[in-house]
């Protein structure tokens, strides 16, 4: 086996800061306080949404990702084996549900409902494809998402999204963490979902 290529070791670097600079989870939360912020919310009343989404939601999937993780439950970090994502996917649901109901009790801004909505669009639909078909790529699915929600209160923020979702996109398939399929089913489904729900809902 011949060992990597300086410009190999370099481009593996890259995909790393890539995947990790660009995380669902905070790629997740930028977005929906600039979504919330520029469709006319104050920004510290984006921020307290955004924090209680990250409570509800982001907090349990990640105390749950590195228990599962240091356990041996997970192959690693970005879950790479298809059948661990099962309960992930069941956890985030549930979570989004709660944030949804939290969120219309609370009197949260209709655009931040909207998110939520195709959030909760996305991850059902991905966890039917993954179960049924392949896995998707999560980062993907969040780089175009959030692209996509960003793009209806700003479109040039929601192109630059989109254009370091395509880095993002090199950096997973790099890693060997995704096939191009994998990349561009999430790209459809999130992205998808957000201009449904976002059409019809607001």
């Amino acid at each position: 086996m011949t060992s990597p290529t300086k410009a190999e070791v370099a481009q593996d670097k890259l995909a790393r800061l890539f995947s990790n600079v660009f995380h669902p989870f905070l790629v997740s939360l930028l977005t929906l306080v600039l979504v919330i912020y520029l469709d006319g919310t104050a920004l510290l009343d984006a921020i307290k949404w955004t924090v209680i989404g990250f409570g509800i939601v982001i907090l349990p999937l990640t105390i749950y990702l590195i228990v599962n993780v240091r356990r041996g439950r997970y192959s690693d970090w970005s879950i790479s084996i298809r059948e661990q994502r099962h309960t992930i996917y069941l956890l985030a649901g549930i979570c989004f549900v709660i944030l949804v109901l939290t969120f219309i009790w609370t009197g949260a801004p209709p655009i931040a409902l909207a998110c939520l909505y195709a959030a909760l669009s996305t991850v059902a639909i991905a966890a039917v494809i993954n179960r049924l078909v392949t896995k998707i790529s999560l980062h993907a699915v969040a780089m175009a998402g959030c692209a996509a929600a960003l793009y209806w209160v700003s479109p040039l923020l929601g192109v630059l999204l989109a254009l370091a979702g395509i880095g993002v996109s090199w950096a997973r398939m790099r890693l060997k963490h995704h096939t191009l399929a994998q990349i561009l089913l999430g790209w459809g489904v999130a992205a998808g979902s957000v201009f449904v729900v976002f059409s019809v809902y607001l």
